[in-house]
């Protein structure tokens, strides 16, 4: 049996969800490209995947991110990147720098195969808060 070419990361999920405390929290930003995330990587190169949170609101808003499950082989580096900071592995949670009216952060997922094939799922729960004395 050969080994694939690409890699079957198949499905890379992030699990975005809001918490729902007001209607107007829920609609302080906005996920792009899309709350989930189906990629494939080669499996001999760092892959980067990027899901961007765009402010809506009209005052700054703080974004803040907790794990929930990491599935990845264990042959498999990778690290996660956001609005600023960058952090071997992917902690329990953060959160992110004030994010300015009109604004985008972001979440990057970075995937080092070392040459092994296989699939995995990276889930994250998101949620903002205005900051009204900014």
């Amino acid at each position: 049996m050969s080994i694939p070419k690409k890699l079957g990361l198949g499905i890379l999920p992030f699990f975005l969800l809001v918490s729902a405390i007001t209607a107007q929290a829920q609609q302080s930003y906005q996920v792009v490209p899309s709350h989930t995330l189906e990629v494939s990587a080669p499996v001999d190169n760092i892959t980067i995947f990027d899901i961007y949170q765009q402010n809506l609101d009209s005052l700054p808003i703080n974004i803040g991110w907790k794990k929930i499950s990491i599935q990845l082989p264990m042959e498999w580096d990778y690290s996660m990147c956001e609005f600023g900071r960058c952090y071997a592995g992917i902690p329990d949670s953060s959160e992110m720098s004030a994010l300015p009216k009109t604004d985008s952060a972001f979440l990057g997922l970075n995937i080092i195969p070392n040459g092994v094939a296989g699939k995995g799922v990276v889930r994250e729960h998101i949620q903002s808060s205005r900051r009204d004395h900014c």
